[in-house]
């Protein structure tokens, strides 16, 4: 069975947060386990619409009931420079990677057969973050700084 995480972004998603996506997912790949290989598609509208409940979301996890099927993700951007605006650049790149980390831990709940649980995703996103922040993230804010990270890749693999 495959493991790791695949990235794949729309045509029109803001290359910074191809950059941001692409230097998360390699951070992510560093420090932890993929253990089903989970793609992450990386759109560029305003939201998602939960193909269950009906609801405009920021992101979603698709879970299938069997684990040889492929799980994946999905993670509106259309609304970055609104947040950049709002928030200012470095944090409205964070809040949208906490979605990706958010999706992350309902993939775990999902290995680990436990419940969804909202509000843990939302805590243990927090703390993906965190450590990313501390960890890496200065890292890729100098990189931009120098623009020295590619963002012409459309589909990425870690």
């Amino acid at each position: 069975m495959r493991t790791g995480i695949r990235i794949r972004f729309e045509k029109d998603v803001n290359p910074l947060l191809i950059k941001a996506f692409n230097h998360f997912s390699k951070w992510l790949r560093r420090n932890y386990e993929f253990p089903i290989r989970v793609k992450v598609y990386v759109k560029s509208n305003y939201y998602i619409v939960n193909r269950y409940s009906k609801e405009e979301v920021s992101a979603t996890f698709f879970a299938p009931y069997k684990k040889t099927n492929k799980p994946y993700m999905r993670i509106a951007t259309g609304d970055f420079n609104d947040l950049e605006k709002k928030h200012g650049k470095e944090d409205a790149i964070l809040m949208t990677l906490k979605s990706l980390a958010h999706e992350i831990q309902h993939y775990y709940q999902w290995i680990d057969e436990t419940e969804f649980d909202e509000e843990e995703a939302d805590n243990g996103a927090y703390e993906i973050i965190s450590d990313y922040y501390n960890d890496s993230f200065s890292e890729f804010w100098d990189s931009i700084k120098e623009d020295k990270l590619d963002t012409t890749a459309k589909d990425c693999e870690y």
